[in-house]
């Protein structure tokens, strides 16, 4: 009788040893999106519940790819208790275009971060993270792999490794290469509107013609801009409704009907991120309007 119930508890553990065949797949990848630095440094954070804290460091580009929460997939096969944890503290995403640089992602959270199996079905396991970027990081695509482990004392350590990606953007820089002139013009009495041609810089009177002379002293030129970003990307563009200007002898007027070219609203950067935009307007002169240079500002905001 001994030797039989010795043959029978081998047995038995022999089947537990063969049982367990539970798997842990990477479902989707934790994904930072793509982002667009407004400072040399920062981090963001990916909660497990897929939502974004920028921290003020970035801001999402409104194309491109989204942020997203990690998934892996665990089925088991054993009604057991299993604790889940990301087994890197910090990895390292290089840059796979050409720019360059790296970033850091680390604080990586589990939800849940442990599991009570009583009844045997596949478990979705979400996954967060922080990236932190630096001066150094240029645009381009990060990729990288942050491994995840599910284990128990009788299954064992189950791992996968998930990836993560993030795509960093150039920040919008513009500058204004020529300014808004509309030259030198002879007034008398009457009111008048004098337009400028974004495209071509030239001025036209569309009103009040009688009132007005365009002198040929001094040419008129349309504002122009040249504005750097991320390469193949569209960019909009706000030109004010109006802004006024002050003479160096007292007196103001009035520039409205911002127009730009190619777009008053809309530009395409080239393969190198580069574009231009011109800006033209048209000039309200008054019936009794005070000879004198006219200055003054307006702004122009282009964003992604």
């Amino acid at each position: 009788m001994r030797k039989n119930l010795l043959t029978i508890l081998f047995i038995l553990c022999c089947g537990i040893g063969r049982a367990d065949a539970s798997t842990l797949d990477a479902r989707q990848n934790l994904s930072f999106g793509t982002l667009i630095p407004v400072a040399n440094s920062g981090s963001v954070i990916v909660s497990t519940a897929g939502a974004v804290n920028t921290g003020g460091n970035v801001t999402v580009a409104p194309s491109g790819t989204s942020y997203y929460q990690g998934k892996v997939r665990f089925t088991p096969t054993l009604l057991n208790v299993f604790t889940v944890r990301a087994a890197d503290s910090s990895i390292v995403l290089n840059n796979t275009s050409s720019g360059g640089g790296s970033v850091t992602v680390d604080n990586f959270t589990v939800n849940p971060s442990s599991l009570n199996i009583t009844v045997l079905g596949a478990v979705d396991i979400n996954i967060g993270g922080r990236m932190t970027f630096s001066a150094s990081s240029k645009s381009g695509t990060y990729t990288g792999s942050v491994r995840i482990e599910v284990s128990s004392l009788l299954a064992g350590t189950l791992s996968v490794n998930l990836p993560v990606t993030l795509t960093l953007w150039d920040s919008l820089k513009m500058n204004e290469t020529t300014p808004l002139f509309f030259g030198v013009l002879e007034i008398s009495s009457g009111a008048s509107v004098v337009q400028l041609n974004a495209q071509t810089g030239q001025r036209s009177v569309v009103s009040g013609s009688g009132n007005v002379v365009l002198s040929t002293g001094q040419a008129s030129t349309a504002g122009r801009f040249k504005i750097k970003g991320q390469p193949n990307t569209s960019v909009s563009v706000a030109l004010p409704s109006s802004v006024v200007l002050t003479g160096n002898k007292g007196g103001t007027m009035t520039l409205d009907n911002f127009n730009g070219y190619p777009s008053s609203t809309q530009l395409s950067l080239d393969s190198s991120g580069d574009g231009n935009l011109n800006v033209g307007a048209n000039l309200n002169i008054g019936a009794s309007q005070l000879s004198g240079t006219y200055n003054g500002t307006y702004s122009v905001t282009v964003n992604y």
